[in-house]
């Protein structure tokens, strides 16, 4: 029996190699002595921001920010590959409008930038899904020359960015540049956070996140105890956004401590909205996946936040919590709402769940998230036409969810890159789609 069970576990291991273990080499990469790399995040709450960057060289270095200079030391990280230090300033208590800033490191100066605040209780987000892209010929960058075409003012641009995880296609230079391209100087307008994904880590026993990270995206000191640099939330006057780390979840201890953070965040926004991002979701959207226990762990607790965005299923899915048949053919909902989604041009194959009220694949999506006034609006819009493919309400006073009832044909298709396959998943897939149309 123990030698079959060996054998069993060599040829899990065998098939699987590729998938657990197997790491795309690094090329060597020489950063630029100038400035590079500038990203502006969220600092202590959302009156405040940080302003980071890096270069080749630990040189004195700080960031003007509105006139005031900011010293900061950098910190070397490396790599598989090569080498780069990173710097970070941060100033807080910024009152309502247009800041300046530049940054410098040694005798070399960027050209000027320049972000908006705002103390309006109304806000706008764009949340991510995977991007995760081997090159800029995506819709991703497709989207950010959408944003950058129709911006007449600083003043009309989103709060934030939010990533569901898998912002890069592995972690290496390459893929970074790659982000970085993408987003066409936006990150030096508009604040950018994440969660992190499985492509953010190196493939291993001990799976280790991408040095370079941390230094990249910035987390208000508010993290669960543990996940320092991969979780914190972000306060708005009435919209607060939890980030939470479901990639590093390796003992019972790890999946307790981010379980009694989360309750305990979600229970003290008092009357904010909640808006969780995860990479890994609650309930798996895509054939083949299922995460158990995120399920087990965090189910329950996330009934208290409002909206959930997860990735990693490379897939589009949508479901709200079903309150009472009213009549005949109507359904009423309320939160929380649980929503998978993807804005890459990867997808997989649709699990077509009952439970799913609306399902999209073979497509790359946004989230358009506006709050005013105790109301949070969600557009779901297809990347490169700006369509709006799944639209609905939440309303604070009763968390109400009105789905809107004007949307497009759903479109479930098989991806191409499973068009010749004959397997169970597809067979499966063909089956629970043409039920879905017939009901």
């Amino acid at each position: 029996m123990i030698m079959l069970l060996i054998a069993a576990l060599i040829t899990v291991c065998v098939l699987r190699w590729e998938a657990w273990f197997s790491n795309p080499a690094e090329n060597t990469y020489i950063v630029p002595a100038e400035p590079d790399n500038i990203i502006v995040g969220f600092g202590r709450n959302c009156f405040s921001r940080t302003v980071s960057w890096r270069s080749c060289k630990q040189l004195p270095s700080f960031a003007v920010i509105d006139g005031d200079t900011i010293l900061t030391d950098g910190s070397k990280v490396v790599s598989r590959a090569g080498e780069a230090f990173y710097y970070r300033a941060e100033k807080d208590s910024l009152s309502a409008g247009v800041h300046s800033y530049f940054v410098q490191t040694g005798e070399l100066r960027s050209e000027d930038y320049t972000f908006y605040v705002s103390d309006d209780d109304s806000l706008r987000l764009f949340v991510f899904g995977d991007i995760q892209e081997k090159d800029t010929l995506s819709p991703f960058y497709e989207f950010c020359d959408s944003v950058i075409y129709n911006l007449c003012r600083l003043q009309d641009m989103p709060a934030m960015f939010a990533y569901c995880g898998d912002v890069i296609d592995r972690p290496t230079d390459y893929a970074w540049q790659t982000w970085f391209t993408s987003l066409r100087g936006l990150q030096t307008l508009i604040p950018q956070v994440a969660a992190v994904g499985n492509h953010e880590y190196l493939k291993g026993i001990n799976s280790d996140c991408d040095p370079r990270w941390p230094y990249i995206f910035s987390y208000p000191d508010n993290n669960a105890e543990r996940f320092s640099g991969t979780t914190g939330y972000i306060d708005y006057p009435t919209l607060r956004l939890v980030v939470l780390n479901t990639q590093e979840l390796f003992w019972l201890s790890d999946y307790t401590i981010a379980q009694t953070w989360l309750n305990k965040v979600l229970s003290e926004a008092e009357k904010k909205f909640t808006v969780v991002l995860m990479h890994h979701s609650v309930f798996s959207a895509a054939m083949k996946r299922s995460n158990p226990l995120i399920y087990a762990t965090f189910r329950h607790t996330l009934k208290k936040a409002d909206l959930v965005i997860a990735g990693h299923d490379h897939l589009y899915t949508r479901r709200a919590k079903v309150n009472t048949y009213l009549l005949e053919d109507s359904v009423s909902y309320s939160t929380p709402v649980f929503i998978v989604t993807s804005s890459s041009s990867k997808h997989y194959i649709p699990r077509i769940s009952a439970d799913d009220q609306r399902i999209g694949s073979t497509a790359s999506f946004v989230e358009d998230i506006t709050v005013s006034n105790g109301v949070m609006k969600i557009k779901t819009r297809e990347m490169t036409t700006g369509s709006v493919y799944d639209e609905f309400v939440i309303y604070k006073e009763n968390n109400e969810v009105l789905i809107s009832d004007s949307l497009p044909e759903e479109h479930i298709l098989l991806p191409e890159r499973y068009k010749d396959v004959n397997n169970l998943y597809v067979r499966r897939f063909y089956n629970r789609s043409k039920a879905r149309q017939e009901n």
